[in-house]
């Protein structure tokens, strides 16, 4: 019996018609939880937008930065599609003639279904705890991504896409090569298309959120001070703004802690004593008004 030339390769057992409905799943995949990822970030920023006090945590990306995250979210969503879909079509060969493919097959599939969910758990865990974080503190003043981890945004898609790669390469074989460039080139550019994609309307949210807080919302320059003293307790303080009306009236307009209580020059006294009111009575006196 003659030997056929190349029987020692390792032969592809993935068919045309299954890989082509796995592409379509992939990208149908990757937008559905692109799309998921985008507004989960929109909520936070909401969220993180108060009118109160200590709520001025707000959060407003400029076209760049907004293009930047959108990358690393499809990037995400792309990645986890691909396995997502790798394991729907490798679901078809489990019961394979072959039994040392059949075992690959199923090492791949509890591999890429094991990676999947333990990313999920942990890319969970860490978004929900600075999610918190930002609803306590404003640590974008303290944690910027793009300027001290850009690293971060770039290598976690790619270490993500490419955790597998081993195990697909005993599958696909010989034609692993070509199955990398077609897999890459498929992730890299569904990613910087999906970027593009915006599911609501940026600049008209960034004015909403902006209308909420009064430095925004009139452009307020903060006056730089010679001298400063500590505050003990915030609740002891209350914040008076004065800001020019933007519709070019003479008369500045008057705030007292948010642009939910606009105040007059005639009613600044009242409404003064009505932030003493809310102390405690032996309190009252040590009012300071910022």
């Amino acid at each position: 019996m003659s030997l056929s030339k190349g029987y020692l390769k390792k032969q592809n057992p993935l068919q045309l018609k299954h890989i082509l409905i796995g592409i379509a799943c992939w990208i149908a995949f990757a937008y559905i939880l692109y799309g998921f990822f985008y507004i989960l970030r929109e909520i936070m920023r909401l969220l993180t937008s108060g009118s109160e006090p200590g709520e001025n945590t707000l959060l407003i990306l400029n076209p760049e930065e907004n293009y930047i995250y959108n990358l690393f979210y499809a990037s995400i969503a792309s990645a986890l599609s691909y396995m997502f879909a790798f394991k729907l079509i490798l679901s078809s060969y489990f019961f394979i003639s072959s039994g040392r493919i059949r075992l690959k097959v199923r090492r791949l599939s509890n591999e890429l279904g094991f990676n999947i969910w333990t990313f999920l758990y942990w890319f969970g865990k860490l978004s929900s705890i600075l999610g918190i974080w930002y609803l306590i503190d404003p640590i974008q003043y303290d944690i910027n991504f793009l300027k001290e981890f850009p690293e971060f945004l770039i290598m976690l898609p790619l270490v993500l896409f490419l955790s597998t790669a081993h195990r697909v390469r005993d599958i696909v074989g010989a034609q692993w090569k070509k199955w990398l460039l077609l897999s890459s080139s498929i992730f890299i550019l569904m990613s910087f298309l999906f970027a593009f994609k915006d599911f609501i309307n940026v600049e008209v949210l960034n004015m909403s959120l902006k209308k909420r807080i009064i430095e925004t919302a009139y452009d307020l320059q903060m006056p730089e001070s010679t001298t400063h003293d500590h505050i003990q307790r915030f609740s002891l303080s209350s914040n008076l703004y004065v800001v020019r009306d933007s519709l070019g009236d003479e008369k500045p307009l008057l705030f007292i802690n948010s642009i939910s209580q606009p105040t007059t020059f005639a009613k600044l006294s009242i409404d003064i004593k009505s932030e003493q009111e809310r102390l405690a009575e032996y309190e009252r006196n040590r009012l300071i008004i910022n």
